[in-house]
């Protein structure tokens, strides 16, 4: 292998999917072992891979046969922005980070960083694209939601910046995105071109804040966003598309780089996003254009070889642009070397997650009387995303506590039956508990709950109904009159569910504060 090939190569971070079913994987190539795969493009010399999936008893040691497969060092990076179970089975899992806005509490991030840096480390994985440093300030956005710490750009930065502080002193990398900031769009993209269309003025003020505190901080690296903003840099690529800032030189280079002083490692978003390939490009010519753009590394191609080969053809056209994957290549061997040796698990995330879950629990309205021993409640069960476990956990808390539990649930597009059942068991009796679900996740492509499940919420009588968001606040926004207690959780997992059930019960307070603006959440009465 030439040079070029390796200095090509090193730039590229292609998926290691270990999920069943492989589905980040293109179709054509599902049937190979997933492992045989990674050390094919290990030894074509990849700066990094993008990790799903795989199992807490086989991971670690096979991340370490694989780097030691090759020459230099591997990254291995993943989202883990709800820890490493996101991604690993028999990993934890931890809050959404607007659980953590809501605490409002970096010293409280600061441990939930560090335990996150720890356990990734420990499962070989020492690159980590979190925190998300976007505002969630937009309700309508897709795509940020319950991922975003806070609306308010102060809290945000100094939440952030102690998350990465905790991650990077456990000795892995914190990856700041989706930089210049993906709270403002209206659209996924994942699925299709999207922009901000603020002032310059309120890009800067607001939404660059958390990413300029981050750099000043030393945050390792930080994930460009396929998003255009047109105050910043107005340039077009045709068909009246909007330049993205991964293929921004102007965000990158002049603004990252030369105006906020950022010398670390700049990676684009997926390259299988549709965002990114605005103006008819290939996966090819996205890549290399994000390179052009100012990106060190490109993340997550379907094609990792037909990139290599693209940037080994663009880089041998021109002596400057040869020097740009130079410099590149060398970016990404500085971050490698950034990776520290695995601190003590000083926090056991999972201890972490309850710790969470119960400081952020937010109340908006007069608490309504405890639940006891003897009483008989509706538990109206709204799942916007067809989970199976919704609300289990929440019923069984409520039964054990001696309360009677009558439940109900809608999930998405819910039969007429099923519908027939929810309002009858909510007729049925005068104390009704509402458990609403509603994740954010990719190629969604809304923000709140199913119009079908909107209604049905919003016929239910506001006297006797308590509602808890086991989602962020602004799914719930405008499904109850004001003269509904409800309880904020921010997430679905069986913890979030079991503090819910304290404060129902009496048991527990809701210390926790709305990290994004109250108005319009409800409806008059």
């Amino acid at each position: 292998m030439n040079q070029l090939a390796r200095l090509a190569a090193r730039v590229v971070v292609p998926v290691l999917d270990l999920r069943p079913g492989q589905p980040g994987v293109p179709e054509g190539q599902r049937e190979r072992d997933p492992w045989e795969r990674a050390r094919e493009l290990r030894a074509l010399g990849v700066g990094g891979l993008i990790l799903f999936g795989g199992e807490r008893e086989t991971l670690a040691e096979g991340l370490e046969a694989l780097r030691a497969a090759g020459q230099g060092p591997l990254l291995i990076g993943a989202d883990l922005e709800r820890g490493v179970g996101q991604q690993v089975q028999g990993g934890s899992t931890l809050p959404p980070l607007l659980a953590l806005g809501a605490t409002d509490s970096p010293e409280l991030a600061e441990r939930v960083g560090r335990a996150l840096g720890a356990e990734a480390l420990g499962f070989g994985i020492d690159w980590i694209y979190a925190p998300v440093l976007d505002l969630a300030d937009e309700p309508e956005n897709p795509i940020v939601g319950t991922r975003a710490l806070a609306a308010d750009p102060a809290r945000v930065a100094a939440l952030g910046l102690a998350f990465v502080r905790g991650i990077q002193e456990a000795g892995a990398l914190a990856c700041a995105k989706h930089y210049p900031g993906h709270g403002g769009t209206l659209r996924d993209s994942h699925a299709s071109a999207a922009s901000v269309e603020h002032s310059a003025e309120r890009l800067r003020e607001r939404d660059l804040a958390p990413f300029k505190a981050a750099v000043e901080a030393g945050v390792a690296s930080v994930m460009s966003a396929h998003v255009a903003f047109p105050a910043l840099d107005p340039s077009e690529v045709g068909g009246g598309d909007l330049l993205p800032a991964t293929r921004s030189r102007v965000l990158q280079i002049e603004l990252l780089r030369e105006s906020l002083g950022f010398q670390g490692a700049v990676v684009s978003d997926a390259l299988l996003m549709d965002g990114v390939r605005v103006g008819g490009l290939s996966e090819a010519e996205a890549g290399v254009a994000c390179l052009e753009g100012g990106c060190d590394l490109l993340l997550y191609p379907e094609d990792p070889e037909g990139l290599i080969e693209a940037l080994m053809s663009w880089a041998e056209a021109d002596p400057a642009q040869r020097a740009r994957l130079e410099e590149a290549a060398a970016r990404v061997e500085a971050l490698a070397a950034r990776v520290g040796p695995a601190a003590s698990l000083d926090d056991e995330p999972r201890a972490l997650e309850v710790e969470v879950f119960v400081s952020a629990l937010t109340r908006l309205g007069t608490a309504g009387a405890p639940l006891q021993a003897g009483d008989s409640v509706a538990l109206l069960v709204v799942d916007d995303d067809g989970q199976l476990t919704l609300g289990h956990a929440l019923a069984a808390e409520l039964s054990e506590a001696g309360v009677e539990v009558y439940p109900a649930g809608l999930g998405p597009e819910p039969s007429e039956e099923a519908r027939a059942r929810f309002r009858g068991v909510a007729a049925a009796h005068p104390r009704r508990v509402v458990a609403v679900g509603c994740q954010t996740r990719a190629w969604k492509e809304r923000a709140g709950l199913a119009a079908d499940l909107v209604a049905e919420v919003q016929a239910l009588p506001g006297s006797g109904t308590q509602l808890v968001g086991l989602c962020g606040p602004y799914a719930l926004a405008g499904l109850v009159s004001e003269e509904v207690e409800v309880l904020i959780a921010y997430g679905d997992a069986p913890a979030a569910e079991r503090s819910a059930a304290s404060v129902l019960l009496g048991r527990a307070e809701a210390p926790g504060s709305l990290p994004v603006p109250v108005a319009g959440l409800r409806r008059p009465r």
